[in-house]
Parts: C-alpha cells; structure tokens; sequence
C-alpha cells in the first residue's frame, strides 16, 4: 500500500524520466551518506558496480526524441528529483543510525511506531515546503480587502457550503 501513492504520483504529476532518476540516485546517494556519517565501509567491487549501473542509467535516461520537456523543464525537475533522492537517502540512513541507537540502548522500536514517526517528520517536511511554495500568495491574500475575500467566497460556493 505504501508505493500506491508514489506510483500515481509519477504518472500524474512527474514525468518518468524524473522518477527513475530519483529511484537511481537513493541507492547511491544513501551510500555516500552512510559512508560520510556513519563510517560505513565501502568495498571497491560495490563502487565499481554501483558506477557502472549509474553510468547505464545515465545512458538510458539521456534526453532524446522521446522526452518532450523544454529545457527549463528538464533542469528544474532534474534539480528537484536530485533533491528528492537526497531526502530519501538521507531518510534511510536516518533510520538506520535510530535503529542502531535504539539497539544499543538495550531498547526495541516496533514498526508501526516507527513508521508513524516517519510519517510525522515527511508531513512536517512536506508542510514547509508548501508554506515556502505559497508564502507569496499568503502573502497577497492577507493585504487583500475583507470584502473582496468575501466576495470570492460566495462566487466560489465557499460560504454557502456543500449542497448548496
């Protein structure tokens, strides 16, 4: 149940070059960061396969023909699915330092805690982004007269609720 919502997601909102280069870039990204944070050895066949796949992805994903997104388009979601990548990197190996704390403290975590915890950090994360995203219409809405907010209102059926 829990890839439902992202799959709709990349076939609604993002086109798939920009979902498989997130899902490409979580592995290796989460690698370099439990690497730098976490000392995690890294073994030089499992750098040398893990470029190779990057290297192949790369190739698949080059744009061509068969993507139809401007320029602007590609490098802004490009910048976004990398961001996406590092969140979810960071995120796995967040966890993976928790699990280890909880374990050496001679305590247990069950799942569905944890994963309620995740959910609770991903909204407020996704709720600052909103806030960011739609400061200038918060902004413009708050200078707005009353009456016109009103007015908007009823036009839009606000005011009179459902059904009415």
């Amino acid at each position: 149940m829990g890839t439902w919502p992202y799959s709709r997601l990349c076939q609604d909102w993002v086109p798939g070059y920009h979902c498989c280069l997130i899902h490409c870039l979580t592995a290796p990204f989460g690698a370099l960061i439990e690497w730098l944070w976490l000392r995690t050895p890294l073994t030089l066949w499992q750098i040398l396969c893990g470029l190779i796949v990057l290297v192949g992805v790369g190739i698949a994903l080059m744009p061509g023909e068969h993507l139809k997104l401007g320029r602007r388009e590609l490098l802004a979601g490009t910048l976004f699915s990398i961001v996406a990548a590092l969140g979810g990197a960071y995120g796995a190996v967040l966890s993976r330092k928790a699990y280890a704390i909880v374990h050496a403290s001679q305590e247990s975590i069950d799942g569905a805690n944890a994963a309620f915890q995740r959910i609770v950090g991903g909204l407020l994360v996704g709720a600052i982004c909103l806030l960011i995203v739609k400061r200038r219409e918060f902004r413009i809405q708050s200078q707005a007269p009353p009456e016109l907010i009103i007015e908007a209102s009823k036009k839009n059926g606000a005011a009179s609720g459902p059904g009415c």
